[in-house]
């Protein structure tokens, strides 16, 4: 949901704009503009810089990217953007399949569970030779009953 005052910096740089520019913009989007801007709040947008990062929120960058991307931009200016955003996607799509390709989480998952059991602690009990041979003796009691 936007904020009335990102509507509020919204429409003070179209108010700086030139009127051929912002009459691109259908009027209902204007009017809500206009409608659902907060007068009070007070704006940091500077007239010699209008599209200063500095000067207005993330929330009006969006908005008046959306408003260039829909009404300022030509058919080709727009098809560049969406061939950029493309190869972003398909980027972004290649490096998550290969972070959870489910082959090498589960080689992963093997490998884990290998070294697990071959690091697994081997207890050997030392006994002394007295100990062994009265073990022993104990053994060959228990096996001529």
């Amino acid at each position: 949901m936007i904020s009335s005052n990102t509507y509020e910096e919204v429409y003070q740089i179209l108010k700086s704009m030139d009127k051929v520019s912002v009459m691109k913009i259908p009027e209902n989007i204007l009017k809500n503009i206009i409608e659902k801007r907060n007068p009070k709040f007070k704006t940091k947008i500077d007239n010699n810089d209008l599209f200063k990062q500095e000067n207005m929120s993330i929330e009006a960058m969006d908005l008046l990217c959306w408003i260039t991307y829909n009404y300022w931009m030509n058919d080709h200016e727009r098809s560049e953007i969406d061939k950029i955003n493309n190869e972003f996607y398909i980027q972004l799509e290649k490096e998550r399949c290969k972070k959870y390709n489910s082959d090498l989480l589960l080689k992963k998952e093997r490998q884990t569970n290998n070294d697990r059991k071959m690091n697994a602690l081997i207890i050997v009990e030392k006994k002394g030779i007295i100990k062994n041979i009265i073990d022993k003796i104990k053994k060959l009691f228990r096996n001529s009953k």
